[in-house]
């Protein structure tokens, strides 16, 4: 936390128009804890005052972590992505002369010059919205006044929001790496507009 503190300090005083770091209340921000490589020990997590985590993997790190992040996020999952070094290994492309060009839009997500590696709206969001008003509602109703701590029932209708959103999310997600992984895959040359 203080090589963190210590970071964002010396980028305010190094970066033109960075401001002094501000300080976060814990009511309002997600709480995340960042060890080192001693945090580490047979495939679990050991913690301050001998407090031992087992990890659920994804997958097998390629090497030997430097440092790891806990972070949980809003429906009350704890996350630990670890900092490993990688070999990048090119990716064999079909044709080596492809090139695309992809502009963001509006009505579409991502417009190609090719129109097979468009990516269309899906509107998961759109689908959520009337599960996502109807528990946004539970959650107004149950809500205490100012100066009073919330009730379980609030915490219970905040969550059920909470993963609502966060199921939209990872359709989204998913749907925009499965795209990215096809163009990558099938050209040499990814042009994207900047805004």
């Amino acid at each position: 936390m203080l090589r963190t503190y210590a970071q964002a300090l010396d980028t305010s005083f190094t970066v033109k128009g960075r401001g002094r770091p501000r300080f976060k209340a814990r009511k309002k921000t997600l709480p995340s804890l960042e060890y080192t490589r001693r945090g580490i020990r047979d495939g679990r997590l050991v913690l301050p005052k001998g407090v031992s985590i087992p990890v659920v993997w994804s997958r097998e790190l390629p090497s030997e972590p430097s440092s790891v992040r806990i972070t949980r996020d809003s429906v009350g999952h704890w996350y630990a992505s670890f900092v490993v070094t990688r070999v990048a290994e090119p990716i064999p492309v079909a044709d080596p002369d492809s090139m695309v060009g992809i502009a963001w839009g509006v009505t579409q997500t991502a417009t190609a010059t090719d129109t097979r590696f468009d990516l269309p709206h899906a509107g998961h969001r759109k689908r959520c919205a009337a599960e996502l008003a109807k528990s946004q509602r539970r959650m107004a109703r149950r809500r205490r006044g100012k100066g009073h701590a919330p009730s379980m029932g609030y915490q219970r209708a905040r969550k059920t929001a909470a993963k609502v959103q966060k199921k939209a999310a990872r359709q989204n997600r998913h749907d925009g790496r499965i795209w990215a992984k096809t163009v990558v895959d099938a050209h040499h040359l990814v042009a994207v507009e900047d805004f």
